[in-house]
């Protein structure tokens, strides 16, 4: 489960920069189906976040 949890995590990055901003829930979701990602629930459950805060997290790791 770390393997998927890691590789989507590295294609939320992804695709926050390629996009300019952080996906909503449903971008997200709807990205995560189409390339074997874990969707928000799997990523809100395994890092013990809220969208919002791993947005956060997502976005200091960037900087």
């Amino acid at each position: 489960m770390i393997v998927f949890y890691e590789k989507s995590i590295k294609e939320l990055k992804n695709l926050t920069l390629d996009s300019g901003g952080f996906p909503n829930v449903k971008l997200w979701n709807k990205y995560a189906l189409k390339n074997n990602c874990l969707n928000n629930a799997s990523l809100e459950y395994i890092s013990g976040m809220n969208w919002h805060k791993l947005e956060k997290k997502i976005r200091l790791e960037l900087i």
